[in-house]
């Protein structure tokens, strides 16, 4: 069985480097998986960019948190130097 939930950001939501989400369930069972769908990201891009995304899992079991297997690394340029470039990522 898939769960499917509404992710809510929690912590310092004027964080423009960090985003922490937190799912509106609080229990996985046995069986069961939890989905971060429909991701994306924007962005303004003057000339060249880079970036990534790392995910960690926090729990009871695991306060420390335990980092995911799956990253995404972005790099690119614009080289018409407008504003406009943006890209998105589905995860």
């Amino acid at each position: 069985m898939n769960t499917s939930s509404v992710w809510k950001r929690i912590g310092d939501v004027k964080s423009m480097d960090q985003y922490w989400l937190q799912p509106s369930t609080n229990e996985i069972k046995p069986g069961e998986s939890l989905t971060f769908s429909s991701f994306q990201l924007k962005w303004k891009a003057t000339q060249t960019y880079s970036g990534g995304i790392v995910g960690y899992v926090y729990s009871d079991e695991f306060p420390d948190g335990i980092k995911s297997f799956n990253a995404i690394h972005i790099q690119g340029s614009n080289d018409s130097g407008e504003e406009t470039a943006n890209g998105t990522s589905g995860v």
